[in-house]
């Protein structure tokens, strides 16, 4: 397949983009605005278009050159959970984020309200150094995956993920938090309208030398895609 692919792409036909090792993203777009892309992993394929034509005619390929067996319209891929219907598509990952709190034996804890104190200000040296800051770093990479649909735990992540080279208890104790406010939300994910007009806001804010090892100001933007 990958000689069909390429030859695709010599001829200007796809463009490609390379993700993450083992991972591969094609797609093309049609001079009529349609887009027909693929994503493939190891031996599972992802199908997205805007015509249904092209769909059919690239099953028919793969029909012709491979064995395979079509599992329709999606509902969980690398641990994304989707759903659909006649008003949109939400995404999640349910199991993702109970299976991390389940790992980190926090399952009959007391749920949080938020995923962190906004009081709190965390700095390097926060506490005692772990002595294995392996799960630590464990921890947070498995968080960054989460973000995919959970973007409500996106600051607070990338805040924890500035502390992997030498995280130290109060830091495991702020991704404990996290893990306690997704116990409570763990139906929560990202849901696509399907009406096609929509109106973007986008809100930003600063505090000034917020940063307690190097008193620079932390910056956020916040970006509301809200159909009408």
């Amino acid at each position: 397949m990958q000689e069909e692919l390429q030859a695709l792409i010599r001829t200007d036909t796809w463009l490609i983009t390379v993700l993450p090792p083992d991972h591969s993203f094609f797609y093309k777009h049609s001079n009529d605005g349609s887009f027909f892309g693929i994503v493939i992993y190891v031996d599972d394929i992802l199908i997205a278009s805007t015509d249904d034509v092209q769909i059919e005619h690239f099953k028919e390929f793969l029909t012709a050159h491979f064995k395979y067996k079509d599992l329709g319209s999606p509902k969980y891929f690398l641990g994304i959970e989707i759903a659909r219907n006649n008003s949109g598509i939400f995404i999640s990952q349910h199991k993702y984020a109970l299976d991390l709190v389940t790992d980190a034996g926090l399952l009959g804890c007391k749920p949080s309200s938020i995923p962190m104190d906004s009081s709190k200000h965390l700095q390097q040296d926060e506490g005692e150094p772990l002595t294995d800051p392996t799960a630590y770093r464990r921890l947070i990479g498995r968080l960054v995956y989460l973000c995919i649909t959970r973007p409500d735990i996106t600051f607070a992540v990338n805040n924890l993920s500035q502390f992997l080279s030498k995280p130290c208890s109060g830091h495991k104790l702020a991704a404990e938090k996290v893990l306690k406010y997704l116990k409570s939300t763990l139906g929560h994910g990202i849901f696509y309208s399907a009406k096609s007009a929509s109106d973007l806001s986008m809100f930003s804010d600063a505090d000034w030398a917020a940063c307690p090892d190097t008193r620079r100001s932390v910056q956020v933007f916040a970006f509301f895609w809200e159909a009408l």
